[in-house]
């Protein structure tokens, strides 16, 4: 009992602080239950390797310091790595397992010899461990639980929303048409596409003309990215009217998330009898869960207990970012079934763009009128589909957020050129698909949130199949601001006022510090 006494607890907070600090850096990406698995695993891990290694020194708390010091070892071994890959001295890349992983082996060997041989007072230094290990959690978890807060009393605003009075009417006999509003991640405008990336767009864009869409010639986003577009569009207002959340220097986005998933749009059809139909999109903003009808790309029972055995997207970068990223990194020496598969979340992401685009087929025949809500993230990256649709195997490891290094322009242009295809053939065949079989015709919208990652990022395609002579009122500078006052004026007795078509920049770090982006 008197050993037991002297267990320490620094290393199993160790063990749970690279889950629980990589949560923080992606709380608005990740949901709690992705994070499950891993946080159970690391704990598990680290008690077997602070047993086995009291077994072996007989001491607790030499046990407990070799046991953190592998933990911290193994947990910043990816981060060290991708660091030196960045770094070229004489010529030569630091960032090689061939140097990195003796090295490694080389500190940890040290470490431990120090620690059981030549540490003559360990209880100080288990002391400084426990308050810097203590110390480093609260960190992360105050972002967690004030993300949480936030979050829930975002979307208690979201609700109140919805008392808002319905201002739309059908007129006498009018039968209410199908309303499809597909956003097609980073699409770029035509020109942008020629002129930056060397696509020629333009036998696509002329099949979309012959379809009887509207193309807009100079149309901009009103946002450089998703939350910020797509809250503005869906709710047909800039942002400044929608909240108080406006605040240059602010990365707060938590307040756009009831604005995208209890919009004014929604709430104004379902006043008119409207169902919502949505999908599984890979980003959490856009999942409207709480839809008449949520599509996800894995909805039997098997194919749910397959993916419960697979890496998610939250666990794939947990391992690139420790040693493991060793044995992932060793296709050809180790067989293929002890490497584990951080490509996964890949494929996911690849499957639930291929549902999206499926079961939009199905959608016509889905009797009563329908709002159907369909994020596509393509041709935004992650770029995993070729020209055919065949899977491109990504070299990038999978993250939620930017790129995890710096890649070329030429990277971004082969992988446009291969998915912006891909997509086009798809739509080639299926928006006249949805239309031939839609008994009333359809509202098609055909729009991106933003343009690519290359050139001018507010330059977007933006397209749109009005029927009954609706296009006459559409003109060649509208943006998306505007879409759903213009539809709500022609199809439903609106009287809505056109805003002016303004177009804000803004970096990603600092989303509502805006630069006003002329359409010229």
């Amino acid at each position: 009992m008197n050993a037991f006494r002297r267990f320490n607890l620094h290393p199993l907070l160790f063990g749970i602080y690279p889950v629980v600090a990589l949560l923080a850096h992606n709380v608005d990406q990740v949901s709690i239950m992705e994070v499950v698995r891993s946080l159970v695993v690391s704990l598990l891990m680290a008690v077997i390797l602070l047993l086995v290694l009291k077994f072996m020194l007989k001491d607790w708390e030499r046990a407990s310091l070799v046991c953190t010091l592998i933990l911290i070892l193994f947990s910043s071994y990816g981060h060290l790595y991708d660091f030196l890959r960045q770094v070229n001295v004489l010529g030569l890349q630091l960032g090689r397992h061939r140097y990195l992983a003796p090295l490694w082996f080389v500190v940890l060997g040290f470490g431990v010899w120090w620690i059981v041989w030549r540490l003559r007072n360990p209880s100080m230094l288990t002391a400084t461990l426990k308050a810097v290990v203590v110390i480093a959690l609260i960190i992360p978890i105050s972002q967690i639980v004030s993300f949480q807060v936030r979050l829930y009393s975002a979307q208690l605003r979201g609700k109140r929303l919805s008392g808002n009075d319905c201002e739309l009417s059908l007129t006498e006999n009018q039968v209410a048409p199908d309303i499809y509003y597909i956003i097609l991640d980073g699409y770029p405008s035509e020109d942008v596409l020629q002129e930056v990336y060397g696509y020629d767009n333009k036998d696509f864009i002329d099949t979309l003309t012959v379809m009887g869409f509207y193309v807009v010639g100079k149309s901009q986003s009103n946002y450089a990215q998703s939350m910020l577009s797509l809250a503005s569009s869906l709710n047909f207002n800039y942002l400044d009217a929608l909240g108080d959340g406006v605040v240059p220097g602010s990365e707060d986005r938590l307040w756009l998330f009831p604005m995208i998933k209890n919009n004014a749009l929604r709430q104004e059809l379902e006043c008119l009898g409207y169902s919502v139909i949505a999908f599984e999109t890979g980003f959490h903003a856009t999942q409207i869960k709480d839809a008449d009808i949520y599509f996800t790309h894995k909805q039997d029972v098997l194919s749910e207990l397959q993916a419960f055995g697979e890496l998610n997207g939250f666990e794939a970068m947990l391992i690139q970012s420790s040693a493991v990223l060793i044995i992932t990194d060793a296709t050809i020496i180790l067989p293929k079934f002890l490497i584990p598969d951080v490509k996964v979340p890949f494929q996911n992401q690849r499957e639930i763009i291929l549902n999206i685009l499926d079961r939009l087929e199905d959608i016509p025949e889905i009797p009563g009128p329908k709002f159907v809500f369909a994020h596509i993230i393509a041709p935004h990256k992650p770029y995993i589909f070729g020209p055919e649709g065949e899977y491109i195997h990504p070299r990038e490891m999978f993250t939620l957020g930017g790129d995890r290094e710096g890649r070329t322009p030429e990277y971004h242009i082969i992988g446009y050129h291969n998915q912006i295809t891909f997509i086009n053939r798809r739509l080639e065949w299926l928006l006249p698909h949805i239309i031939s079989r839609s008994e009333t015709p359809p509202i098609i919208i055909l729009q991106a949130d933003h343009g690519g990652p290359l050139g001018n990022r507010m330059a977007i395609l933006n397209a749109y199949h009005f029927p009954d002579s609706g296009s006459e009122l559409l003109y060649e500078t509208i943006t998306p601001v505007n879409t759903f006052r213009l539809l709500f004026n022609i199809y439903f007795s609106g009287d809505y006022e056109l805003l002016e078509d303004v177009s804000y920049s803004s970096s990603y770090n600092d989303p509502y510090n805006f630069i006003v982006i002329d359409n010229r």
